[in-house]
């Protein structure tokens, strides 16, 4: 993600086209022609809205931001969207033009960007807003504006006789954010007292409330005026919201209103449903919006008498089972039922049982049977389906919250028989409601049919995409008179491996998994409970957890990490990538385990001891050349490897042979630096809880067969923090007198890096001793001293590189045991990738856990901190390679080192030349005709390898090519390499003449020399041709000379840089003789 790069150039574009008043409109009707993803389009749009105040927006650049609003980000994530959005708003500030655009375009435009009030794009717009019409005097001023709200309210609620107009919602939702946002931008009060200004907030509110007031008592008043005056009253209410706000004058006024048409409203809301002319879905909304917003705001004594006639109709026509055409008001009515009960506590008792016995009676139905509704099938399908399943998301609901009042009042087992048929019938937010009645009925121990139940739910869950009901289900599957039945036990395991599985390619599902699975196995250990093996399995998958690298959720996730270094003020999915939330949550529930010290907890961490270690044994087995740095098997490694280190604080006694047994062979084969450290880090752990483990070190030191360097290298370097961690004066002198011997042997092994590792060790030992004043102890004291002082007063870079690398120098295996340190510090110090990489933050702060744990969250001490990142990577002997063979007399293979002649020692003087040929005026290659980049980069090799003067190309940005360097194996780097463009080449070959270079081309002409006929000077200019066209006629004409190769078969010709090598090898054969001459 290039973000800086494309931020720049897009704002150069900008500045660059800003006198072109369409380039904007230009450019965005090139966005919308073309399908884009979500975060290539947040990126565009993020680059456009950086451009500073820049006055180009005309009505064609806000109608083509219209479309990419409407269409373009329609099917986008919500994150991505909100983002966008915010840059748009973004967009609109800097880029209008006031010439070009008037407000009340601007106005007519906002609703598409679904703001909220409160946030930061609203207050972005109201600051805008403010200063645009303050600085205006003319139509886009205080007067202009007022006048556009008046018109614009007094349009939506007159005239609508003979219109044929519809009611409009969304027009309804505009007028009323248009209000809220110049009353926060201070271009209209709410009211005013002294009628200095006409248009108030108050005034414009009048409106409505005038057809509202005594609307049952008017006759001849228009149906759709009174709803859109409902709708405009319940737009200004939801808009105005914003939470935790203080009681303005502004929401005293709203509140005034629903108090003052709360009776009213209600009243002709029951008698228009029950109306046999069609409601539409759009008006029904309207009216359970309006019964809503009188529930929440309104007081009970101002439309008690309203509110409990419209439940009794309500529940008399649910029971009645008529009008089975009057699909609306089923919904209404089931749907005003909901509403109720969702704010039953403000109500009296006598109004939820009547509807809690109703739910008991009630026929439940898994469709409205939409096939006999008088409405046109045809246009209205996609209506009628939303419709019904509205209505099944009303009904379960009902039935849940009247199930949560009295459970007894209904058939506990034929309900749970029809909520099972129900849940494999529907989907969506009906699901949700489902899961809700099955919680309350489980609850009353209705177990029979609950491992079928589970199956059907989870074939729901991976069905859709996880959210608050996925969240449910886990609830629901977490209950302990579920997981702790045998019955449903196994079912609950399978569908645990199931999850893990799904998450793997699908996101967001094992994160809200591992939250309710360690909630509920914690609960189980507090209370003393025994553990399956199976359960201890799936912590391990969750601690060593990683998700699937798809591109396209990768990609998104990076834009969620970008969105957190600017300043969106949303919190980023991180769903889409839950691996490290779900190790966070992991790591949390095992410190915790760790910190319990009871005998179920050591038993539980034995197993996971065992378990881990089994694990790494497995990965283990995995063929070598899938454990490349970072790559899935090292990841996996390194997982198990952390979660090993953090249980050895948990090993008893009995267990830590084999733990340090185990330690012992991993390091003797283990490849990965990174998990070596670790190895290392969990041994010395082990050493100083149990020092009786000590003789297995020296045993390792001391066993006469071949081991691995890196194996040597480990044990040298546990030793060496060994040291640091002994108190005693006594026991670090024995300890010290036993590896000085060891130390100076290994300081003489055949191996680089173990001599090297044995002397840096000696060096941090012997300064340990002699700050101790142990010196004295030492019998080989002298010769230690002198040793080291003769090493390391010339220390070269690769031993200062050593001593400084943090393992060796800074790291304490003890003051630095933190989960900081593990999870996040040492994984960055050694270059494991930033998805490895959890901070304590995403540890401590883990839902469902109350953070407890005996490891320290951050590291005390800082030093690590100042250290630089890197791996010591040693080099392994292939042993297998490497078997003995029977030495025979004869020829054997020695390579070429041509750069070991470059820096004579005694040991190569004699095969050091004494003469060698230049490079200066030698053979130059020319080939700028050449196109592919792979015959360039063999051809660059060929030409390294035989020491021509000169190499010359097109463009010398072809170097740079992945496969060009693949090809020329670093020949780059030491050929002296020239660019002439093809158009150049004439000029440059008559610079060569001049300087008395001989121009040959390798080109079959009608006079053209066999290349072993030909004698090549010095000073020779060799011109390869273009792979298919060949030399064109026009150079030829300037050539000295055309040379080809014989050819005895059928193909035409060679490929150009097999003939290429051919006669750069000729060239230099002829040189090597003419020298030996």
């Amino acid at each position: 993600m290039e973000t800086a790069h494309m931020e720049t150039a897009h704002m150069e574009t900008a500045h660059m086209e800003n006198e072109d008043e369409t380039f904007l409109a230009t450019f965005l009707k090139n966005i919308i022609k073309h399908h884009w993803g979500g975060p290539q389009l947040f990126y565009v749009i993020h680059c456009l809205s950086s451009v500073g105040p820049t006055p180009v927006l005309d009505k064609n650049s806000l109608n083509a931001f219209g479309k990419v609003l409407k269409c373009t980000i329609r099917l986008h994530p919500a994150i991505l969207k909100h983002a966008m959005k915010m840059n748009i708003t973004k967009c609109l500030t800097n880029l209008y033009a006031k010439e070009k655009l008037s407000l009340s375009d601007i106005m007519e435009f906002l609703p598409l960007l679904d703001l909220k009030r409160g946030t930061e794009p609203w207050k972005r717009i109201v600051s805008w807003i403010q200063t645009a019409v303050s600085t205006d005097k003319g139509y886009n001023g205080h007067f202009g504006i007022r006048r556009f709200l008046q018109i614009n309210v007094s349009d939506i609620l007159q005239n609508w006789a003979g219109t044929g107009r519809s009611f409009s919602l969304e027009r309804c939702y505009s007028v009323a954010l248009i209000i809220l946002i110049c009353h926060d931008a201070d271009l209209i009060p709410v009211r005013s007292p002294d009628m200095s200004v006409k248009v108030t907030v108050s005034s414009l509110i009048a409106l409505p409330l005038y057809t509202l007031s005594n609307v049952n008592s008017r006759p001849y008043l228009c149906l759709k005026k009174v709803d859109t005056a409902i709708g405009l009253l319940v737009s200004l209410i939801d808009v105005s919201f914003v939470p935790q706000s203080v009681n303005s004058e502004l929401d005293q006024l709203l509140k005034a209103s629903i108090d003052q048409t709360a009776s009213e409203c209600l009243i002709y809301i029951r008698r228009r449903i029950w109306r046999k002319e069609d409601t539409s879905l759009e008006v029904l909304d309207v009216y359970i919006t309006m019964l809503t917003t009188v529930m929440r705001f309104s007081r009970w004594e101002l439309y008690s008498s309203a509110l409990g006639s419209m439940v009794e109709a309500c529940i008399t026509y649910l029971l009645a089972r008529k009008d089975t055409d009057a699909k609306m008001a089923h919904l209404f009515s089931m749907e005003t039922l909901k509403v109720v009960l969702q704010y039953k506590d403000k109500l009296p008792k006598d109004i939820t049982e009547k509807i809690t016995k109703a739910a008991s009676s009630l026929e439940i139905v898994h469709d409205l049977n939409i096939q006999n509704s008088s409405l046109d099938l045809e246009q209205d399908q996609a209506q009628l389906r939303k419709l019904s399943d509205r209505y099944i998301q009303s009904q379960w609901y009902v039935i849940g919250a009247s199930l949560a009042l009295s459970h007894h009042i209904f058939n506990a087992s034929v309900l749970l028989n029809i909520c099972t048929d129900a849940m494999d019938v529907h989907s969506g937010k009906t699901v949700d409601s489902l899961l809700g009645c099955f919680q309350l009925l489980i609850k009353t121990k209705m177990v029979e049919n609950v491992p079928e139940l589970l199956t059907i739910c989870w074939r729901k869950m991976v069905e859709s995409q996880p959210n608050e009901t996925y969240k449910r289900f886990l609830e629901m599957l977490f209950m302990p008179i579920i997981a702790e039945t045998s019955s449903c036990s196994q079912v609950v395991k399978t569908i645990c491996h199931s999850i893990l599985e799904t998450g793997c390619d699908k996101p967001g599902f094992v994160f809200p998994f591992s939250c309710a699975f360690f909630h509920w196995l914690e609960g189980w250990i507090e209370q003393g409970n025994g553990i399956e093996k199976e359960y201890v399995d799936i912590a391990i998958r969750l601690l060593t957890y990683e998700p699937s690298q798809i591109k396209a959720l990768k990609l998104l996730s990076e834009v969620y990490s970008y969105m957190e270094t600017q300043d969106f003020n949303i919190t980023p999915d991180r769903s889409v990538n839950d691996g490290p939330m779900t190790r966070g949550r992991s790591i949390a529930f095992l410190t915790k385990l760790i910190s319990l010290k009871t005998q179920l907890s050591h038993q539980l961490s034995a197993l996971l001891t065992t378990a881990c270690i089994e694990a790494m044994a497995e990965a283990s087995k995995q063929k070598n050349y899938k454990n490349f740095p970072n790559s899935q098997l090292h990841h996996r490694s390194h997982r198990l490897v952390t979660t090993l280190l953090i249980l050895t604080d948990s090993i008893q006694e009995g267990g830590a042979d084999k733990v340090a047994e185990f330690i012992m062979k991993r390091l003797a084969n283990e490849p990965q630096p990174s998990v070596r450290m670790y190895l290392e880090w969990a041994f010395m752990k082990l050493l100083n809880r149990f020092p009786s483990l000590e003789e297995c070190m020296w045993h390792q030191f001391q066993d006469e067969s071949e081991k691995k360097p890196t194996f040597t290298c480990s044990l040298i370097i546990i030793v060496n923090h060994l040291a640091n961690l002994m108190d005693n004066r006594d026991n670090l002198a024995n300890f010290l007198t036993k590896l000085m011997t060891e130390m100076l042997a290994w300081c003489m092994d055949h191996h680089f890096n173990v001599r090297l590792h044995a002397q840096v060790a000696l060096h941090n030992v012997w300064a340990k001793c002699k700050q101790h004043g142990l010196e004295k102890h030492i019998e080989s004291a002298n010769l230690i001293e002198k040793c080291l002082s003769h090493n390391f007063s010339k220390a070269t870079n690769v031993t200062q590189k050593l001593m400084s690398y943090f393992v060796l120098s800074e790291f304490h295996p003890i003051k630095d045991y933190s989960l900081e340190t593990i999870f996040y510090t040492v994984p960055k110090l050694l270059e494991i990738s930033s998805e490895e990489w959890i901070t304590p933050d995403a540890i401590s702060s883990s839902p469902c856990i109350q953070w407890v744990s005996d490891i320290p969250l951050y590291n005390e001490r800082r030093v690590l901190d100042l250290c630089q990142p890197g791996v010591w990577r040693i080099r392994e002997i292939d042993h297998e390679a490497s078997d003995e063979v029977e030495l025979q007399l004869g020829d054997v293979q020695k390579k070429v080192i041509p750069w070991r002649f470059m820096l004579p020692s005694e040991e190569n003087r004699e095969e050091f030349p004494k003469k060698g040929y230049s490079t200066t005026d030698g053979l130059i290659v020319v080939t700028s005709l050449i196109d592919k980049v792979a015959n360039l980069g063999g051809l660059c090799r060929t030409s390294e390898v035989f020491r021509t003067s000169e190499f010359v190309v097109n463009n010398i940005k072809c170097v740079e090519d992945k496969v060009f360097q693949t090809l020329s194996v670093t020949a780059h780097k030491w050929l002296p390499i020239t660019e002439v463009p093809t158009y150049r080449l004439k000029s440059y070959f008559l610079e060569k003449k001049a300087e008395g270079y001989m121009l040959v081309g390798g080109e079959q002409t009608a006079n053209s020399l066999s290349f072993t006929d030909y004698t090549f000077p010095k000073k020779t200019l060799l011109l390869l041709g273009n792979e298919k066209e060949g030399i064109p006629v026009e150079m030829i004409q300037m050539l000295d000379s055309c040379i080809e190769i014989p050819q005895q078969g059928v193909i035409r010709s060679l490929n150009v840089h097999v003939s290429g090598a051919l006669l750069i090898w000729e060239y230099t054969r002829q040189q090597m003789i003419g020298q030996q001459a």
